[in-house]
């Protein structure tokens, strides 16, 4: 029954992680994106190292992000704990953005992103646990069963 929540917050961090990589590789081939090639001379050249690290670095983050949620027992804490760390290296991250790549920023809306789906999924999963919770019948307690008297 765990796992079936925890796949709430997974799911989405999944898409938004293959959304945030194929932008992140589409957008960082446009020379017109990078601060110093706006008005140079210098020919262009595909990032290619900085796209795949930066491309690896979002899956790292995405997969831990899931472990924990699939293995911590409370699925709502667990998404609004990944969601601080989230938010905390955005906030630490985004000084440095002024004149940042695209990969670099594209990282940003990532994290940005993911913490934003993780409190929602917080909220879901809360809703999902309490319908859970209100359908089974706690200890002690035993369901009573209609007898037809006709029988």
């Amino acid at each position: 029954m765990k796992l079936r929540v925890a796949m709430i917050p997974i799911v989405g961090l999944v898409g938004l992680a293959a959304w945030a990589i194929h932008a992140l590789v589409v957008r960082s081939g446009h020379p017109g994106n990078y601060y110093r090639y706006r008005h140079s001379d210098v020919g262009f050249v595909y990032p290619t190292d900085s796209v795949i690290t930066w491309s690896a670095v979002i899956v790292i983050e995405a997969v831990i992000a899931g472990f924990v949620v699939a293995r911590v027992k409370h699925t709502p804490g667990a998404c609004v704990v990944m969601a601080l760390c989230f938010g905390a290296a955005l906030m630490a991250m985004l000084p440095l953005a002024m004149h940042a790549p695209p990969y670099y920023g594209l990282h940003l809306v990532w994290l940005l992103f993911a913490a934003g789906w993780l409190v929602v999924a917080a909220i879901a999963s809360a809703l999902v646990n309490l319908a859970l919770r209100r359908r089974r019948p706690s200890v002690g307690e035993h369901r009573v069963e209609s007898v037809d008297e006709r029988d």
